[in-house]
């Protein structure tokens, strides 16, 4: 009698196919939450200035436009130069936070834009206008904000 030493050439492929076929089925779904989890940390840091809006705002301060001047820190999903804020046009406190998602954002999200609209009554707004060539997925949205098919602004 002889004792085996060691796999066959069959079952190594057979093994090689099933971890392929694993991957094949994993990898999407990795993907997608990545996605989802880079959209709700990018909403939590715009939300997180809607505050220090809210304290400059009653002060009379409507003249900051950088994300420094509320305290915030350019994120890493975003990038420099990718936000936009403005107060000062109009003279009733209403306005927005805007950040166009891109530096170390999944491809499938970059180029979103995420708005919180401020009124005249103090009304905060979430709004996401996805972008045309973008991969973004309803599911992505957070609760509380509305996806728009085209930037409106």
């Amino acid at each position: 009698m002889r004792n085996q030493q060691g796999f066959s050439l069959i079952e190594l492929m057979m093994v090689v196919a099933i971890i392929g076929i694993l991957a094949s089925l994993v990898l999407p779904a990795y993907q997608d939450h990545i996605a989802r989890t880079q959209v709700n940390r990018v909403y939590a840091e715009l939300t997180a200035l809607k505050s220090n809006v809210e304290d400059r705002l009653m002060r009379g301060v409507t003249d900051f436009d950088e994300i420094a001047d509320l305290g915030g820190q350019v994120s890493s999903l975003v990038g420099e130069g990718n936000y936009q804020i403005d107060f000062a046009s109009s003279a009733n406190g209403s306005g927005f936070l805007r950040a166009t998602l891109g530096g170390d954002a999944a491809v499938s999200i970059a180029g979103t834009v995420f708005s919180l609209e401020r009124n005249s009554a103090g009304i905060w707004n979430c709004k996401i206008y996805k972008d045309a060539l973008g991969g973004w997925q309803d599911d992505y949205t957070p609760s509380g904000c509305s996806a728009e098919d085209d930037v409106a602004f």
